[in-house]
């Protein structure tokens, strides 16, 4: 038997308008649930170096094809995928460097099929391998 009391938890006092038992306010609630799926994606990247490689990997490849905005990714499709990755090769990237500016393509599509921001094809699995497969359709409504 453990004879150690049990420990109480110290309670945060409430911050604009927050009550103790909520922490966050209404608003600052709401302006969360409104964050892009994209833009929660990068948020959660903990690595600095990780983030920095797949900011620019991601920044590149929507200069390629033409997303200005987040929300767009909704719209890239497999074909929009392979043209980046032909394009590379061409450029004489080797396969490992490829997959790699391929990776962070390959974790931010999985995001978006596991949150239902984009339907795969067939699978929410994406590889980052050479044949990388993207999102086949923005999910509607």
């Amino acid at each position: 038997m453990n004879s150690r009391p049990a420990r109480r938890r110290a309670v945060a006092p409430a911050v604009d308008g927050a009550t103790p038992a909520r922490r966050l306010t209404a608003p600052q609630y709401q302006q969360l649930a409104t964050v892009p799926p994209e833009a929660e994606w990068f948020a959660n990247i903990r690595n600095a170096g990780t983030r920095r490689i797949y900011q620019s990997d991601v920044r590149n490849f929507m200069s390629f094809v033409g997303v200005e905005r987040p929300e767009e990714f909704r719209t890239v499709r497999r074909t929009h995928v392979v043209a980046r990755r032909e394009d590379l090769e061409r450029r004489g990237l080797r396969g490992a460097t490829i997959r790699g500016k391929l990776a962070a393509l390959s974790s931010l599509f999985q995001f978006l099929c596991s949150e239902q921001a984009v339907l795969a094809k067939q699978s929410s699995r994406y590889s980052s391998s050479m044949h990388f497969a993207g999102p086949s359709s923005a999910r509607s409504g």
